[in-house]
């Protein structure tokens, strides 16, 4: 009951998510983009809301990586090392930005894939699809946003550091006949997209509903300012896929579901708060609200990412909802 009705939102989402890109496209180039302050407000507010929690049971993850490794299943273990992946990741952009932008980018495009898969790769080329597919997201923006992709960066990386940024957008934007054959590869390739020969069901249509909210959230990223676009897919569309992935994971009912996502959300929201204002005493508002979204969320979406690999990597357990309780020893 729980899964079908999971099942049934995920598909009502994927249609939301296909019109309101396609609207989003058709009202920018009508009527302009808003202006930063509006876009990084929104951007801001719905990385707090939405985007964090969807990283919201991580503890409960870690600390059941943590007993494959045989080690204590400690909350507060894991606090820890998550924490020191974090602070690292922020040291990482004042001491080495280019290196940084490029594993963020790179670990974004691959865990943006990988979330999206329905089938097993085993190949590289495959492999390299997926993550063409999932760094869309970014070397989309790069093409036709060059300009404001650099702004964003700066205004994210403490100092001057703009040889850094310029070598990375060319590296990206160099490797663009690369990710366009990987793309078109990956529309032929990719189990939800593959086309039938036998009478179009619904299966069919959920293959080609999804081919057609990729070609919309496209739209969006070539139209758009990258703000724009970035908080349409990661907060519109990854982050609460990736909730309801979780909900489903978890095989809890609401009421028990929602609650476990509260303690970390609420701690890392109580964290980019207090560093949005000590960022707008020195920046401003508003230059402050996109430093804080990247810069802390790399800080949380790194160690995010290292997670689901490692968990992927590491000979799983079998999924209970007890395992999901916070009930565990911590």
């Amino acid at each position: 009951m729980l899964r079908s009705s999971i099942e049934r939102f995920e598909n009502r989402h994927s249609v939301w998510t296909t019109v309101s890109a396609l609207l989003l496209a058709a009202t920018v180039l009508l009527f302009g983009t808003p202006s930063l302050a509006v876009i990084a407000a929104i951007c801001f507010g719905s990385v707090l809301l939405i985007g964090l929690p969807h990283g919201g049971l991580d503890h409960l993850a870690g600390r059941e990586l943590l007993g494959r490794f045989g080690l204590p299943q400690s909350a507060s273990l894991f606090g820890l090392c998550y924490i020191a992946v974090g602070l690292i990741v922020i040291a990482a952009w004042c001491l080495s930005p280019a290196l940084t932008i490029l594993i963020f980018f790179a670990l974004s495009a691959w865990h943006f894939g990988l979330e999206e898969e329905t089938g097993s790769r085993d190949g590289l080329v495959e492999n390299l699809s997926m993550f063409a597919r999932g760094g869309m997201v970014i070397w989309l923006p790069c093409l036709a946003h060059r300009d404001s992709v650099t702004a964003l960066l700066h205004s994210t990386i403490p100092g001057d550091a703009a040889v850094e940024i310029d070598w990375v957008l060319n590296l990206w934007t160099n490797l663009l006949p690369v990710w366009l054959a990987l793309l078109l590869y990956d529309c032929v390739a990719w189990p939800e997209l593959a086309t039938s020969s036998r009478t179009m069901g619904w299966v069919d249509h959920i293959r080609w509903r999804s081919l057609l909210r990729y070609i919309a959230l496209a739209t969006v990223m070539i139209v758009a300012d990258p703000l724009v676009s970035f908080t349409l897919y990661f907060c519109g569309w990854h982050s609460i896929r990736g909730i309801a992935d979780l909900w489903q994971d978890s095989k809890l009912p609401a009421k028990s579901f929602f609650p476990q996502l509260l303690p970390i959300s609420l701690l890392a929201i109580g964290i980019f708060l207090g560093g949005w204002l000590w960022s707008s005493s020195i920046l401003g508002w508003v230059a402050a609200s996109v430093q804080t979204t990247f810069m802390g969320l790399s800080a949380v979406a790194i160690p995010h990412l290292l997670l689901h690999v490692m968990v992927r990597l590491v000979p799983k357990r079998t999924r209970t909802a007890e395992s999901w309780s916070l009930g565990a020893t911590s």
